[in-house]
């Protein structure tokens, strides 16, 4: 995983497939706010949307990157390894849920 000296700062914001798990996202997702900050590059801008598949129990099932204006495969590969380690609350329904999740980069 790539560890530069001085590192961009994500600023998350929450575009779940169902309103209620929105909330448990944003946490879990901030919580490895540390974690995906090691990621990106201190210069880097732009936004990386994730597609996240959480499974009922609240695990990743699969986690892509949708969109990406950060231009940097290791960047998208480090954030994708990171999300596939995050625990979810379980959905409410016992489904499958998919999100997307957008970041934001903003460096120095």
């Amino acid at each position: 995983m790539p560890e530069p000296e001085e590192t961009a700062e994500p600023v998350a914001v929450a575009e779940p497939a169902r309103p209620s798990g929105a909330h448990g996202i944003m946490q879990v997702i901030l919580k490895a706010k540390p974690l995906l900050t090691r990621c990106v590059p201190a210069h880097a801008h732009g936004k990386l949307t994730l597609q996240i598949t959480i499974d009922p129990k609240g695990h990743v099932q699969h986690a892509k990157v949708h969109e990406s204006t950060l231009h940097g495969a290791h960047v998208e590969a480090c954030v994708t390894k990171v999300v596939h380690r995050l625990r979810f609350s379980p959905p409410e329904d016992g489904k499958v849920m998919i999100v997307n999740f957008p970041l934001m980069f903003r460096g120095d």
